[in-house]
C-alpha cells in the first residue's frame, strides 16, 4: 500500500512538472492556415499569383516575430477545380491539422462546398471569389476579400447600357455557381435599372471546348452585345472561336477578362472587348499598396493583369491583425474581430468590408487594344443593386 502511494506521487510530481513545458509548447507552436486552390488547372493562373500573395505575407510575417510571438505555417493543397477535393481538403486541413484560418477556395463552386465545413468548426474564411450567394447565406465566419458579381458583371453592365447605350443584349451563360452569380446580377441589375433587355440566352458547362453553335445562334438574334459570363479559359476560348467565325458583334466581359492568360488564349478576337479589372496598378496612393508593389515585385515577376496577390496579401494581413488585437487564435475570437476593420488600408488600395463581409470598393472600366494590352478607360463606382 505504501509503495503504492509513493508510485503515485512520484507520477503527480512527473506530470506537475511536465506541465508548464507542455504548457510553453503549446504557446510556441505555429500557427497554421490553410490555403485550397485549384494550382493545376486552366485557371491556374489565379492560384498561382494568390499563392505568391500569401506567401509574401506569411515571410513578411515571420520575418518580424510572426504572430502573437508564433511563427505562421501556411498549409497548400491544390483542388484541381474539383469542388470534391476542396471538401476532402477542408476536412484534413479542420479535423488533422487543426487549421487556425483558412483562405480559399478561389471558386464560387469550391468555396460554397466548404462554406459549412468551415463554419461548423468556427475557423475563419476568407475566400476571393464571384458568386454572392457565400455571403448572402447566413454564414458569420466569411469574408470575401475580392469584388464580386454585384461589383463586376453590374459595372460592366452600367457601362454597357448608360455610356455605350447597347439597349438588345445577348448572355453566354457558364452553367456553374461562378456563371450564375454573374447572370443573377444582370437579371438584378435590369429589373431595377432597366436601359436594355435581354434577346437570348445560352448556357454552358465549363469542361465545354466548341462554342461556334452557341455564338452563331446568339448572333441571329441581333444583339447590340454579348455579355460573357465565365471564367477565364472557357471565355478566352469562346472569343478565340468568335473571332474564327468573323463576328463584330460587341463583347462585354467582367472579372478575370483582363489578364495576360485569358489574352493569351483569346488573341486578336478580344480587341476592344470590354473588362472590368478589380485592381488597377498605381491607382491606390497609399502607402501599403505602394510599399506591396515595390516589395512584391521585387521578389516574383510583375504580372499584367494580376487581380489576385494584392488581395491574398491583404487576406493574411487581416487574419493575423485580427489575432492581434484578439490575443488569441481561437476562431469564436478572431471571427468578430475581422468584421470590425472598417477601413482598411492594405495591398489592394483603400477599402471598407461590410457587415455580411463583402468588400466595398471600387472597380475600373478597360478595354483590349489592339496592341495586346488592357487600356483604362475610368474608375467606375458599381451600381448598387440592393
Amino acid at each position: 500500500m505504501l509503495r503504492a502511494i509513493r508510485l503515485l506521487s512520484l507520477l503527480l510530481v512527473a506530470a506537475l512538472g511536465l506541465a508548464p513545458a507542455l504548457a510553453i509548447a503549446q504557446a510556441s507552436a505555429s500557427i497554421k492556415f490553410g490555403f485550397s486552390a485549384p494550382l493545376t488547372s486552366p485557371i491556374a493562373f489565379i492560384a498561382e499569383r494568390a499563392k505568391l500573395g500569401t506567401e509574401f505575407a506569411a515571410a513578411e510575417l515571420n520575418a518580424k516575430g510572426g504572430v502573437l510571438g508564433r511563427r505562421i505555417e501556411v498549409l497548400y493543397g491544390d483542388t484541381r477545380l474539383d469542388p470534391n477535393e476542396a471538401i476532402n481538403l477542408a476536412r484534413r486541413y479542420t479535423l488533422q491539422d487543426k487549421v487556425h484560418a483558412y483562405f480559399g477556395d478561389f471558386t464560387s463552386s469550391g468555396t460554397l462546398a466548404i462554406i459549412d465545413i468551415l463554419s461548423r468548426a468556427n475557423v475563419p474564411q476568407i475566400t476571393y471569389t464571384n458568386a454572392i450567394k457565400i455571403t448572402r447565406s447566413g454564414y458569420k465566419h466569411v469574408i470575401n476579400l475580392k469584388p464580386n458579381s454585384d461589383h463586376l458583371t453590374s459595372g460592366a453592365l452600367d457601362y454597357a447600357v448608360r455610356e455605350k447605350k447597347y439597349q438588345k443584349l445577348a448572355v453566354m451563360a457558364l452553367d456553374d455557381e461562378y456563371g450564375k452569380g454573374n447572370v443573377d446580377a444582370i437579371g438584378r441589375y435590369l429589373k431595377k435599372f432597366g436601359g436594355a433587355q435581354i434577346v437570348g440566352t445560352e448556357t454552358y458547362r465549363i469542361d465545354n471546348k466548341e462554342f461556334r453553335p452557341l455564338l452563331t445562334k446568339l448572333a441571329g438574334l441581333k444583339p447590340d452585345a454579348i455579355i460573357l459570363t465565365g471564367s477565364i479559359a472557357d471565355t478566352a476560348l469562346l472569343v478565340k472561336q468568335y473571332g474564327e467565325l468573323g463576328l463584330s458583334i460587341p463583347l462585354v466581359g467582367g472579372g478575370g477578362h483582363s489578364s495576360k492568360a485569358f489574352r493569351n488564349i483569346a488573341g486578336s478576337a478580344s480587341d476592344g472587348m470590354i473588362v472590368v479589372p478589380a485592381f488597377w496598378p498605381g491607382h491606390f496612393k497609399n502607402k501599403e499598396a505602394g510599399a506591396f508593389e515595390k516589395g512584391f515585385h521585387a521578389k516574383y515577376a510583375a504580372l499584367d493583369g494580376d487581380e489576385w496577390s494584392m488581395f491574398a496579401y491583404d487576406a493574411v494581413m487581416s487574419v493575423a491583425a485580427a489575432m492581434e488585437r484578439a490575443k488569441s487564435t481561437e476562431g469564436a475570437k478572431i471571427i468578430p474581430e475581422l468584421f470590425k476593420q472598417g477601413q482598411v488600408s492594405g495591398a489592394a488600395g483603400t477599402y471598407r468590408i461590410t457587415p455580411n463581409g463583402e468588400i466595398d470598393t471600387t472597380v475600373f472600366i478597360a478595354s483590349w487594344a489592339k496592341s495586346g494590352a488592357v487600356e483604362l478607360i475610368r474608375e467606375w463606382a458599381p451600381p448598387k443593386l440592393d
